[in-house]
């Protein structure tokens, strides 16, 4: 079909990717931290006026920037979703984060596990690469790049060292199987 008999309701493919960038790039500035806080709000505030965000309620978080994010991400794969890129419609990413932690021991790790265990969400500790490394995933509420989240990673890197390991880094959930 011709562009000028298009129907309205049908956005064009590049108009979508043109979105899905600029939403990419403000994305990966909110995470480092470079998006002033007055205009982190303004992201907020029109996410929940759209109904992409919950507002605030008594049994509801407050929208955070990590929960901005991570909305953000939701809305760039459905627009992906919308363009084919994907067989099935995305649900609702986790409001959790997993953290990696690296042990040269298998006591070192299950130690570290059983001092995390208790504030934890979840754990999950595996061999990283046969038996020279050991890697323990928890799983916090925290998102990334909330102040919580900073506090967190700071937290888990003085466990980690404690234990004789090291703090790995963080990724979305679920625990890696």
């Amino acid at each position: 079909m011709n562009d000028d008999r298009r129907p309205r309701s049908q956005v064009r493919d590049d108009d979508i990717n043109a979105v899905i960038g600029v939403l990419a790039i403000l994305d990966g500035e909110l995470l480092a931290g470079a998006v002033e806080d007055h205009l982190a709000t303004k992201y907020v505030q029109r996410f929940v006026r759209s109904g992409l965000l919950e507002s605030a309620t008594a049994d509801v978080t407050p929208p955070s920037v990590g929960r901005l994010t991570l909305a953000m991400s939701e809305l760039i794969d459905r627009l992906r979703y919308s363009l084919g890129e994907y067989e099935t419609e995305p649900g609702p990413s986790s409001l959790t984060t997993t953290h990696a932690l690296d042990f040269p021991t298998e006591a070192a790790a299950r130690a570290c596990q059983d001092e995390l265990f208790a504030s934890a969400l979840d754990t999950l500790f595996s061999p990283a690469d046969g038996k020279s490394r050991w890697r323990l995933y928890v799983v916090y509420p925290e998102l990334m790049p909330d102040p919580d989240f900073r506090r967190r990673e700071k937290s888990l890197t003085m466990v980690a060292e404690a234990h004789g390991g090291s703090y790995r880094g963080s990724q979305g959930s679920p625990v890696p199987a």
